[in-house]
């Protein structure tokens, strides 16, 4: 199933320009745009979108996040290493959204 990131983002629970914030830092692509600049997505990028607000969640930054995501073997359950500073705390969140 495509969507476009109007519906992807009332799917998800993220607004819109949250989406092209993560296009724009090479977080989410869309799977194409169209002829009228609309960005679609697929499935692919439906379940890595979980995965951004998953870590997003825990106070990842968006560079940790694309970090770990770009990272064979990654993503929850994954064997990347993790981007969780000693003593437990995550990193600062780099992006306000």
């Amino acid at each position: 199933m495509e969507y476009t990131a109007k519906a992807l983002a009332d799917l998800s629970g993220v607004s819109p320009r949250t989406l092209r914030c993560y296009d724009r830092f090479g977080l989410l692509k869309p799977l194409r745009t169209t002829r009228s600049d609309y960005r679609i997505y697929g499935p692919a990028q439906v379940d890595r979108l979980q995965q951004i607000l998953f870590y997003r969640e825990v106070d990842f930054s968006l560079a940790d996040i694309g970090r770990l995501l770009d990272t064979p073997d990654s993503g929850p359950g994954g064997a990347a290493e993790s981007p969780v500073r000693p003593g437990g705390q995550a990193p600062a969140v780099g992006c306000s959204i």
